[in-house]
């Protein structure tokens, strides 16, 4: 017993930690960017002893130094909201799709499906950037938008099967027996019982999006097209002289939207999770 209190109290700690060091980086990072001191990174806490300053956020959309961060914000808005889009339509669908249905090899397509998953993300950008430059889809938006729905359908599917073990089947039946087709079934009865697991994937899915670099720089490189975490790299790579307070303005704003969702369905997010993955 005093073993197990123990073991608690260590697990207690660290997630304690964990907490404290992310809240805090995100704390000092707004600070930053309230300060008007271009030294302000050199002092914990910030000095904004002399009133908050947003002239760091303006400078982002002002500043000829700072331009295409607005553009790349978009770009990131777009491909991450489009993305995730498709991704819950296809993965709602096909997770329906094995839950419902007994066919010829289901259960070896469905590992197929996982199995894929597991390879390196990295062994996929070749293939990708081949395809895509065959199609002419390189250094376009829509190249971003295909990658990541080939990176996170996988999950979506997994996640959704086993979410959908929740779903009583006499409500499934009835609903047959009252002529709903499968259509009708999945969207009007199955959709509305099963809607937290897909709030909370799906928000789990766009902090994913928001914050991938390593796909949208392999296939993004023109300034009109690059997302925001590409666009910080570009930033912090192309000169020595930049501004701290301001790049910190940059991160702060990359942080407001998964920050607002996840706290506006907060309760989704987590009654979603904690229910589809003890499936």
């Amino acid at each position: 017993m005093i073993k197990r209190n123990i073991i608690k109290i260590i697990i207690y700690i660290i997630i304690a930690i964990a907490i404290f060091i992310s809240i805090g980086a995100f704390i000092w990072m707004l600070f930053v960017s309230l300060s008007g001191d271009t030294l302000a990174t050199q002092k914990f806490p910030p000095d904004i002893s002399g009133g908050i300053n947003f002239s760091n956020y303006i400078a982002i959309f002002k500043d000829p130094a700072n331009v295409g961060v607005a553009r790349s914000l978009i770009n990131s808005v777009i491909a991450s909201i489009s993305a995730i889009f498709i991704v819950v339509l296809i993965g709602l669908i096909g997770s329906y799709g094995f839950y419902r249905f007994n066919f010829f090899g289901k259960n070896i397509i469905y590992l197929g499906i996982l199995v894929g998953r597991m390879f390196p993300l990295v062994s996929l950008v070749v293939p990708l950037y081949l395809l895509f430059s065959q199609i002419h889809l390189i250094n376009k938006l829509p190249s971003l938008i295909i990658a990541h729905t080939v990176i996170f359908l996988p999950l979506m599917i997994w996640f959704m099967r086993g979410y959908l073990q929740s779903v009583p089947s006499e409500l499934i039946d009835a609903a047959a027996l009252d002529g709903c087709n499968e259509i009708k079934i999945l969207f009007m009865v199955v959709m509305p019982v099963v809607y937290p697991g897909i709030i909370g994937i799906s928000i789990l899915l766009f902090i994913f999006s928001w914050g991938e670099f390593f796909f949208a720089s392999s296939l993004l490189y023109g300034n009109d097209v690059i997302t925001l975490p590409v666009k910080l790299n570009t930033i912090l790579g192309s000169s020595t002289t930049f501004v701290w307070p301001v790049v910190m303005a940059i991160g702060v704003i990359g942080s407001i939207f998964p920050l607002i969702f996840g706290f506006i369905f907060q309760k989704q997010l987590i009654s979603g999770l904690t229910k589809g993955i003890g499936k």
